[in-house]
C-alpha cells in the first residue's frame, strides 16, 4: 500500500455504501458520516497518514465530513440509493468517481462495514462522541455547541482514535471482523 495516499473522500463513501449494499445493510447520511470518520481515523491510527482529504468537523452528531455531507444531504434520513459523482468544469459532464483499487482500503472498508455497519445511527453517534476521543476533545475545548468550522485535525484523531477502539468493548476495529467476538 502507497502509505502516502490519500483519497477523494467520495471514492471512500462510495466504497462505504458498496460494500454495505454488498452486506444488504442500508446506510444513511448520517451513518456514512460515522463509517467514513472510522474509516479515516484507523487508516490514520495504523498508518499516520490520513486516508480521504478534506477534514472532519465536530457537529452535534459527530464527526462529518463537509464535502461529503453536501453530496448526501438530499438522501435525508433515508438509505442513501446512489453514489456520489464528479463535474468536469470544462465540459460540464456528470462523471463517475474513480473507485477505489487498493487492496488495504477495501479490506479496511470491509472490516469496517462488517463490525459498526450494522449498528443504529444513535450507536454510531455515542461512539462517534467517546469521552476523550477527538469530537469530544473539539466540543469541549469550543465550550459552545458543536457545528460548522470546528475541525478536528488528523493529528488529534492520530492521537486520540484509541479511545474509540476502547469505546467498542475492547473489539479492535482493525482487525478482521471475523477473528473477533460480536458486538453488543
Amino acid at each position: 500500500m502507497n502509505d502516502n495516499a490519500q483519497f477523494d473522500a467520495r471514492a471512500i463513501a462510495n466504497l462505504l455504501l458498496d460494500t454495505a449494499e454488498e452486506q444488504q445493510l442500508p446506510v444513511t447520511n448520517l451513518m456514512l458520516q460515522k463509517l467514513l470518520y472510522f474509516t479515516h481515523g484507523l487508516h490514520l491510527s495504523t498508518t499516520r497518514m490520513p486516508l480521504v482529504d478534506g477534514y472532519f468537523e465536530a457537529w452535534t452528531y459527530g464527526p462529518v465530513h463537509p464535502n461529503v455531507y453536501l453530496t448526501f444531504k438530499a438522501a435525508g434520513s433515508a438509505p442513501i440509493s446512489w453514489r456520489a459523482t464528479r463535474s468536469d468544469y470544462s465540459t460540464g459532464r456528470v462523471l463517475p468517481i474513480q473507485p477505489v483499487e487498493d487492496a488495504d482500503v477495501v479490506a479496511l472498508a470491509r472490516r469496517v462495514v462488517a463490525t459498526l455497519g450494522k449498528l443504529s445511527a444513535s450507536r454510531l453517534v455515542a461512539l462517534s462522541h467517546v469521552p476523550g476521543g477527538p469530537w469530544h476533545a473539539v466540543a469541549n475545548e469550543a465550550r459552545t455547541r458543536p457545528g460548522r468550522g470546528m475541525r478536528i485535525s488528523d493529528m488529534l484523531i492520530s492521537e486520540r482514535f484509541d479511545r474509540h477502539k476502547l469505546a467498542v468493548n475492547g473489539v479492535d476495529l482493525g482487525a478482521d471482523p471475523d477473528q473477533e467476538a460480536p458486538l453488543t
